[in-house]
């Protein structure tokens, strides 16, 4: 190897070290990208357990947070479609996530894509199951990851 090509990688792999030891949490030694995915896993098991006070306290309250399902939400319809959902429902008989992805836009901003599979049972006995892709947007307030948008697609 040339070297003026192994100076060239020793710099970049330099420069790559530096910018992902800027952007770790000090605080608590995790890089921001694992902050986010751990943020959304607690916000997935409050969900699965049906415990819709606490999987509503992931979502931001400031910045005007919209969802985009099946239809636009924004403010208390937000908190109303969650807890009337959740209580439509029995039991999560199954909810997984892959392809789990976190492009950080910032120190302060995240986008975690993934693809979902969740199969239900309402109380009315009627089993539900579906797939499809998420998006979720984080922000970080006062050293907390909020959801701050979401959108999802439906496969079937």
């Amino acid at each position: 190897m040339k070297p003026q090509k192994l100076l060239v990688l020793v710099i970049g792999h330099l420069i790559g070290a530096l910018l992902l030891t800027s952007c770790q949490d000090s605080s608590q030694g995790k890089q921001p990208s694992q902050e986010v995915i751990d943020t959304f896993l607690e916000f997935v098991e409050a969900y699965k357990n049906l415990e819709s006070r606490k999987a509503l306290s992931f979502f931001s309250t400031e910045d005007g947070f919209m969802m985009l399902q099946t239809h636009q939400l924004s403010g208390t319809e937000i908190n109303d479609y969650f807890i009337s959902s959740m209580q439509q429902t029995s039991t999560f008989d199954s909810v997984s996530f892959s392809n789990t992805k976190v492009q950080m836009l910032s120190d302060q901003i995240a986008v975690l894509r993934c693809n979902f599979f969740e199969q239900y049972t309402l109380k009315s006995g009627e089993s539900q199951r579906f797939n499809g892709a998420g998006l979720y947007v984080f922000k970080k307030f006062s050293n907390q990851w909020k959801i701050v948008h979401s959108a999802g697609a439906v496969a079937n």
